[in-house]
């Protein structure tokens, strides 16, 4: 009845393994890219949009999509190994693997633990969507939900504690001790059998420090911007995130206390690269940046789009994806771009051009649905035959799944304002 343009944009962070770069794109499909040359490999089509990051053990690759499966595939062949249907948006960061069992939260509320070979061994019900990635310490799993609680679980998925943040809770925590990191989403991941702390941001604009055993606050900051997809890093004592004033921030990990904060043309949302003395990270501006870790700008490059994606670097070349739908290999020396491998279509979707199609999508009666809504156009609460929501940049992405009614990402009528409702 209609159709309009899709974007393929590389919001994950992508996976080195061996010779492949393996990462997921918003064109509903997964990419293992050869890293040398950019010439593709394999590539695998999900059933919607993929907005996380691909994880992976043992050569197989893990992830969740929008269409409410959690999927293995073999890595270096792309061909599915088993699927698990969830029943809501798998829109996580990233699952994540402990002891031998793969976790992963979707949109009805549920955390999951699944064996490598797909059995479900447990899920727990939370109040509401968990969109982000758990970190583990001491046979503990830690998350936060939309329904404004972050939550503390054994491994055998019982309560042990949960904290009250008042707010969404999509940014994925962070277990340190003594200021070194300990687990991070993208990050540092060690054994321990100590006391040891979780950091996190939340909408409500503060960063939390709270202690692992007990759940008590330990300290609690409060930012400029709402801290959303850009996960804490710790280094050395020293705690970096952005949040979407545009600044990226040093805390001290004892204190809270601010030692610098840089300002970027836009909200930062990516989870910041600490490697040999710099810090890399992306800005919806469209830049990559490289600072030290003093908080001086030691260089950027320029993409076509918002970067939301985690680089990667192996043999001194930074990989790294754009909602420009390109993934990019950079020479960290030169700052020369080796390739960029174009996904999908390779074309964004304006929302000018989207919104020209309202008065056809509303005939078609279809479910029209995206990615972010907390960043929806107050224009479009009213419209009661469809659900169509704004990226978090000047793109907007279709899916031709319809969803549960449920699902929190579903416009309906409300009698009480909702935190995208401006």
């Amino acid at each position: 009845m209609w159709r309009g343009p899709q974007g393929g944009g590389a919001t994950s962070s992508p996976v080195v393994l061996g010779s492949l770069l393996i990462f997921s794109s918003l064109d509903t499909h997964v990419y293992g890219v050869d890293r040398n040359t950019g010439s593709l490999v394999w590539k695998f089509k999900a059933g919607d949009i993929i907005a996380g990051s691909v994880i992976v053990k043992d050569n197989i690759a893990f992830f969740g999509s929008q269409d409410g499966f959690v999927y293995a595939l073999n890595a270096e062949t792309g061909k599915l190994s088993w699927k698990y249907q969830t029943g809501g948006m798998v829109n996580a960061i990233s699952g994540q693997f402990y002891k031998g069992n793969f976790y992963i939260g979707s949109s009805n509320g549920f955390m999951h633990c699944f064996s490598e070979k797909g059995d479900l061994l447990w899920k727990y019900k939370a109040g509401n969507a968990i969109f982000m990635s758990p970190a583990f310490v001491n046979d503990r799993l830690y998350f936060g939900s939309y329904d404004k609680h972050f939550y503390c679980l054994n491994t055998k998925g019982e309560l042990v504690w949960k904290f009250y943040v008042g707010e969404w809770v999509d940014n994925s925590p962070t277990v340190f001790s003594d200021g070194r990191e300990i687990w991070s989403a993208f990050g540092e991941k060690k054994a321990y059998g100590g006391p040891a702390s979780v950091c996190f941001g939340a909408y409500t604009r503060n960063f939390y420090v709270l202690d692992c055993e007990t759940g008590g606050l330990q300290w609690m900051r409060r930012m400029d911007g709402i801290i959303s997809w850009s996960n804490p890093a710790v280094k050395d004592g020293k705690i970096y995130f952005g949040d979407w004033s545009g600044q990226l921030y040093c805390l001290d990990a004892g204190s809270g206390a601010i030692d610098w904060k840089i300002l970027t043309g836009g909200n930062i949302d990516t989870q910041p690269l600490i490697h040999e003395g710099y810090i890399y990270f992306g800005s919806y501006d469209g830049n990559l940046y490289a600072f030290s870790l003093e908080g001086k700008l030691s260089w950027k490059y320029q993409t076509g789009g918002v970067v939301i994606s985690r680089p990667v670097i192996e043999n001194g070349v930074i990989y790294f994806g754009s909602m420009d739908t390109y993934m990019y290999a950079i020479d960290l020396e030169t700052r020369k771009v080796l390739w960029k491998f174009i996904t999908g279509a390779g074309k964004p979707a304006p929302i000018e051009s989207m919104l020209k199609m309202i008065d056809q999508i509303k005939e078609s009666q279809k479910i029209f649905s995206g990615w972010k809504p907390e960043l929806i156009r107050p224009a479009y609460k009213d419209d009661r035959n469809l659900t169509f929501v704004a990226a978090p940049s000047e793109h907007a992405y279709a899916s031709q799944t319809p969803y549960k009614t449920d699902s929190p990402y579903q416009l309906q009528q409300k009698k009480k304002k909702q935190p995208w409702e401006r």
